[in-house]
C-alpha cells in the first residue's frame, strides 16, 4: 500500500532576506509573508487564488527572515485547495555550497504560512498528508533515541487554520516504522507502515491501526472495536 504523494511545481528558489524577487511570475515577498503579484494585494487583502513554487519560497524566506536560498516544491494533496484553499509546500534552505541544510513542511492558506510537525531541522517534512471534510490531516516523527509518531490536523477557523494534533505513540520497540495517514472510502485511517524518507505519502507493509477521530482536545486512533489506542502501540 502506498499513497501517491506528487511534487506540483518544484525546483523554483528564491534569495531570503527581508525583501525576496522570485526568478519568474512577478512574486517578491517584502517585509515577511505578504506577497505582491496575485497573492497579496498592496491594500493587504488576500487573492483567493493558488501560488506556485516560485512564490512560495518567497513567502517562505520571508516567513524564516533569512538571507540564505531556499527551494519551495508543492506536495500535491486532492482536495486540499478546493477544501480549503490551503497548499502544502517543501521548503528546502540552502547553505552556501548549494546542499539542503534544512527541510521543512508548511501549509500556504490564505497568505499565511502554517509550519507542520516539531523541530523539522531535526526530523525532517511530514510524512503522510490527506484532505478530507474540509480539514487536512498528517503525519510525522519526532523524538531522539525513542522514534515517536504524532497525528494532525489543520481546519479553517474564520481566516486562520486552527490545529490539533494527538499524543506522541511509540511502538514496542521504540523504534520505527512510523505512523502515516490514508483516506479510503471516506474515512482517515491510520497505518503503521515502512516509510521512506523524504518520499511524502509514499510506503510499505501497511498495516491498519484504526481510524482517525477527532476528540475535540486531541486526535485519537480508534481500533476496530472502537477502542482509543493508547500512546504504546500494540
Amino acid at each position: 500500500m502506498g499513497g501517491s504523494g506528487a511534487g506540483g511545481m518544484g525546483g523554483a528558489s528564491v534569495s531570503g532576506g527581508a525583501t525576496g524577487t522570485s526568478a519568474a511570475g512577478g512574486a517578491t515577498a517584502t517585509g515577511g509573508a505578504a506577497v505582491t503579484g496575485g497573492t497579496m494585494s498592496t491594500g493587504g487583502t488576500c487573492a483567493k487564488s493558488p501560488i506556485d513554487a516560485t512564490q512560495a519560497a518567497a513567502v517562505y524566506a520571508g516567513y524564516l527572515s533569512t538571507s540564505a536560498t531556499i527551494v519551495a516544491e508543492e506536495k500535491t494533496v486532492p482536495g486540499l485547495w478546493q477544501g480549503m484553499q490551503a497548499q502544502l509546500f517543501s521548503g528546502k534552505t540552502l547553505d552556501k555550497t548549494g546542499a539542503v541544510s534544512t527541510e521543512c513542511s508548511f501549509v500556504y492558506h490564505n497568505c499565511v504560512v502554517t509550519p507542520l510537525g516539531d523541530n523539522c531541522a531535526w526530523f525532517g517534512p511530514i510524512l503522510s498528508g490527506v484532505a478530507a471534510n474540509g480539514a487536512f490531516y498528517y503525519s510525522w516523527r519526532s523524538g531522539s533515541g525513542i522514534d515517536y509518531s504524532i497525528l494532525g490536523k489543520l481546519a479553517p477557523d474564520g481566516d486562520v487554520l486552527a490545529g490539533t494534533s494527538s499524543i506522541e505513540y511509540t511502538n514496542p520497540s521504540l523504534g520505527p516504522p512510523n505512523l502515516v495517514v490514508a483516506l479510503e472510502g471516506g474515512q482517515v485511517l491510520v497505518y503503521r507502515a515502512t516509510v521512506y524518507w523524504g518520499k511524502f505519502n509514499d510506503w510499505l507493509t501497511p498495516e491498519l491501526m484504526g481510524t482517525l477521530k477527532d476528540f475535540g482536545d486531541h486526535l485519537g486512533i480508534l481500533d476496530s472495536t472502537g477502542q482509543e489506542l493508547p500512546a504504546k502501540l500494540p
